[in-house]
């Protein structure tokens, strides 16, 4: 049963969702998108936006979004490896390994939390990493340009 402090919390939280709703039905179209441009906008309220025009943002959406996902994966794969292939070397522990192998793949996750962040904040100026073949070719010609000739991977 509730008290009635709480009932009167609950009716005052009630009140404050009914008068951001009227203000914000208050506005035009043409004041709303000079208050808050579009980017900023939650996606369940965007005014006078039919559903053609918000499945069409959506599926637009849906095709950046594997981008990230994927650096994500590559990011935390790599990470989860570079921390598993020393640990199985090092330590004998079960315990000591899986928390090697932790450690790599939160690395990993985070860089990738990193890039991803910037690149949603900034996509203009910061390039985001292609695909996982990519970043292996990037790195393969990086390694290959300082060693020797014979040495090089072809």
């Amino acid at each position: 049963m509730f008290k009635f402090n709480e009932l009167r919390m609950l009716e005052e939280m009630h009140e404050e969702r009914e008068e951001r709703r009227r203000m914000r039905e208050s506005f035009s179209r043409e004041e709303l998108l000079e208050k808050f441009p579009r980017e900023e906008w939650d996606d369940a309220y965007v005014p006078d936006e039919s559903w053609e025009e918000r499945w069409e943002r959506r599926q637009k959406e849906k095709k950046e979004a594997p981008k990230g996902l994927l650096n994500f994966a590559s990011k935390g794969t790599m990470g989860l490896f570079s921390g598993f292939i020393p640990a199985m070397v090092l330590f004998k522990s079960r315990r000591l390994r899986l928390a090697a192998t932790a450690v790599g793949a939160g690395i990993g996750l985070g860089y990738a939390w990193c890039q991803n962040d910037l690149y949603s904040t900034h996509p203009d100026s910061v390039v985001l990493p292609g695909t996982f073949e990519e970043y292996v070719n990037r790195i393969s010609n990086l390694i290959n340009s300082k060693l020797p000739e014979q040495l090089k991977v072809k």
